[in-house]
C-alpha cells in the first residue's frame, strides 16, 4: 500500500515532507481530496481520503459555498472514511473575529522562525473580515451532518504543512493495522486509581464492590492482610462468612451480606407481593 499524493499545488509541493515516514508515496491526480490510500475496515478493505485546507482557504470556499456544494460531496461518494484538515493556528478576537498566528517578518519581509504574533485576518482584496462563531458554526455543521451511515467524516485542525503531514502518516499506519486490533478504547475502569497514585490489585477488587467507596475498601484491605504467605488477602476476601464481613469497620450486616451475594453470585430472590384482594373480587 502507498499513499497517492496529488501532485498539483496544495498538496503535491509538501510530497518531499513524506521522506523521514518510511511510508510509499506515488504521486497522481486525484478527482478529489489531496492524499488517499486505502486500508482495513470493520467489515474489509476501505478508501480513506484526506482534503488539505489552508485557513484562508476554507474561510474563502465556506462563504462561497464551493466545497461544500460541490467538493464535499465528491469527497463522501469517493472514500469510505473522509478527513478536512483545516491548516492553521487561529482565535477568536475580543470582538469576535478570527485573528491568526504568523511569523513575525522584518523590514525585508523575511519570516522569522522563532518570533510569532497573532495579527487580524483579512479575506480577499475587500479585506473581509469573518466570525469566529460563523467559523465554528461551519465546522460543527460538517462534523455532525456530513457522514452519512456509510461514510465516515471528521474534520481536524493542524498547525502547518509539516503537521498535517504527521497526522496524514499516522492515519496511513492507523488504518494499515488489522480493524481488530485498535483496542486503545476498552479500558478496565479502575476507581482506586483516582483517588491512589499507585493502587494495589486488593484495593482494586474492592473497589469494584457495589457500594464501597474508597475509606470502605481501606478497611477492608487491612481487615484482610492474608495469613503468614500461606494464603493471600483475595483467598482470605473469597472464604469469609457473613459474620467476617460485619466485622469489617463500616460494612455492617447489611452491607455484609450484600459483598458476600456479590463475591459467590449469589442474588436475593424478592418474594412477590401479595395483591390484597378487593371486595367483590373472586
Amino acid at each position: 500500500m502507498s499513499i497517492t499524493i496529488d501532485p498539483r499545488r496544495g498538496s503535491g509541493e509538501f510530497a518531499r515532507l513524506f521522506s523521514g515516514f518510511s511510508i510509499p508515496i506515488y504521486l497522481e491526480t486525484l478527482d478529489s481530496a489531496d492524499y488517499a490510500f486505502s486500508g482495513n475496515g470493520p467489515s474489509g478493505d476501505v478508501s480513506v481520503g484526506v482534503e488539505r485546507k489552508a485557513l484562508a482557504d476554507f474561510l474563502t470556499c465556506m462563504n462561497d459555498e464551493r466545497f461544500t456544494g460541490f467538493q464535499l460531496e465528491k469527497l463522501l461518494k469517493d472514500y469510505h472514511y473522509t478527513f478536512v484538515v483545516i491548516e492553521g493556528v487561529y482565535r477568536p478576537t475580543i470582538d469576535g473575529f478570527i485573528e491568526v498566528c504568523q511569523p513575525v517578518r522584518d523590514r525585508f519581509r523575511n519570516e522569522s522562525d522563532k518570533v510569532m504574533t497573532w495579527r487580524p485576518l483579512y479575506e480577499g482584496s475587500k479585506g473581509r473580515r469573518t466570525l469566529y462563531s460563523q467559523l465554528e458554526g461551519h465546522i460543527n455543521t460538517l462534523r455532525l451532518k456530513a457522514g452519512t451511515p456509510n461514510a465516515g467524516f471528521l474534520v481536524m485542525n493542524t498547525t502547518d504543512a509539516l503537521h498535517t503531514t504527521w497526522v496524514v502518516a499516522n492515519l496511513y499506519r492507523w488504518f494499515s493495522k488489522p480493524w481488530a486490533e485498535h483496542q486503545s478504547h476498552i479500558g478496565f475502569y479502575d476507581p482506586a486509581s483516582l483517588f491512589r497514585g499507585k493502587s494495589s490489585f486488593e484495593m482494586r477488587v474492592a473497589m469494584q464492590l457495589d457500594k464501597v467507596g474508597v475509606d470502605r475498601a481501606n478497611s477492608i484491605v487491612k481487615a484482610f492482610p492474608g495469613m503468614d504467605g500461606m494464603v493471600s488477602p483475595l483467598e482470605q476476601m473469597m472464604t469469609a462468612t457473613e459474620k467476617d464481613w460485619e466485622s469489617v469497620d463500616g460494612i455492617g450486616p447489611t452491607g455484609a451480606k450484600n459483598i458476600y451475594r456479590q463475591l459467590h453470585g449469589r442474588n436475593e430472590v424478592k418474594e412477590p407481593k401479595k395483591i390484597r384482594k378487593k371486595k367483590g373480587d373472586s
